[in-house]
């Protein structure tokens, strides 16, 4: 959408709401699309949510507050501090790396050296009466102090974001979602939480161009993500072997959709209840296909070797990266027309 179509508004969440009472949140007003789409895949991801911490495991699944309130138009909860994979791109992709490979890398490093500035600062100001002795001694310590806080801080990164990775993984599987582009994957700066927006094409309806098919993989994992997966923070450099992150994203994918086949049929019924509202795309026949994502056929154990197979397969499809190359070069023109 583009911008004029959105307006920000402060308002207060009532006390059946998660924020307390009086609390000010920002929401967004929006036009031009059907939100009450928007409203009943978010309430599939607060589902699965749910069920997931029911059984211990936390994905971490930023599930937004959605109101329609007319035909095409309605209110969306703001989620501050984040921004999507094209600014990211755009930001924090240098000239040699045109398809963006360490671009969350790249973001991730910048924002725990901001973290670490500050600190800094703080503590020079609280310590500024410190005599030039004790300073001398304690930088000694300052390089190894930096390598240690600095894995500290990436491994709590990374940690929010696998756990988050997976839970939009699974979140967009089971409900086949389409138009995945890089515009509509946010990454929360001050959490590190990667979350879908922007639910136009749901239940297997995916998009395509003059007859080609842009969209062909399960889900998307790209190569940025990928590499933010592997990223060694002692080595500063991403490690192509084994890597205990990486084995987590599956496990965690793999247990996140057996959760999700053990109540499958919540999902279906929730979907089913929302025909009579004749929304696009909604109806018996998609819902009928997009439940096969289930693979309610197969033991849990062959459920999850396939899922890790899908990882695998979403992260060799190619076409993806071009187009968020070609989406990136497309908002570049755009703000150059907009300043001439």
């Amino acid at each position: 959408m583009d911008d004029d179509e959105y307006q920000a508004i402060d308002s207060h969440r009532s006390k059946e709401g998660n924020l307390p009472k009086g609390s000010t949140i920002v929401a967004l007003f929006k036009k031009g699309d059907d939100l009450r789409k928007d409203q009943i895949v978010l309430q599939c991801f607060q589902v699965l949510d749910q069920l997931l911490l029911e059984e211990s495991l936390n994905l971490l699944i930023t599930a937004y507050k959605v109101l329609a309130t007319g035909f095409k138009f309605g209110y969306l909860e703001f989620v501050s501090e984040s921004k999507d994979l094209v600014v990211i791109h755009n930001e924090y992709s240098k000239f040699w790396d045109p398809l963006f490979s360490n671009s969350i890398i790249n973001n991730f490093t910048a924002l725990i050296k901001e973290n670490a500035q500050d600190n800094e600062e703080d503590i020079s100001n609280k310590f500024v009466s410190m005599t030039r002795s004790r300073i001398f001694k304690d930088s000694n310590k300052d390089s190894k102090d930096q390598d240690d806080s600095f894995k500290d801080a990436w491994d709590r990164y990374i940690d929010h974001f696998t756990r988050s990775m997976a839970g939009s993984i699974i979140s967009s599987y089971i409900l086949d979602l389409g138009d995945r582009h890089s515009g509509n994957l946010l990454v929360q700066q001050t959490t590190a939480k990667i979350f879908h927006i922007d639910f136009g094409h749901i239940l297997g309806h995916k998009k395509s161009k003059f007859g080609f098919k842009r969209e062909v993989e399960p889900f998307i994992y790209l190569k940025e993500m990928h590499n933010a997966i592997k990223f060694d923070p002692k080595k500063k450099k991403v490690i192509k072997s084994y890597n205990v992150n990486y084995f987590k994203l599956q496990n965690y994918c793999g247990e996140g959709l057996v959760v999700a086949r053990k109540h499958f049929v919540v999902f279906e019924n929730l979907l089913l209840l929302m025909i009579p509202a004749k929304i696009d795309e909604l109806d018996e026949d998609s819902i009928s296909k997009t439940m096969e994502n289930f693979m309610l056929d197969k033991p849990n154990f062959i459920a999850k070797l396939e899922m890790t197979k899908k990882l695998d397969q979403a992260f060799r499809v190619k076409r993806r990266r071009y187009d968020n190359w070609f989406r990136l070069r497309c908002e570049f023109t755009k703000k150059l027309v907009a300043i001439k």
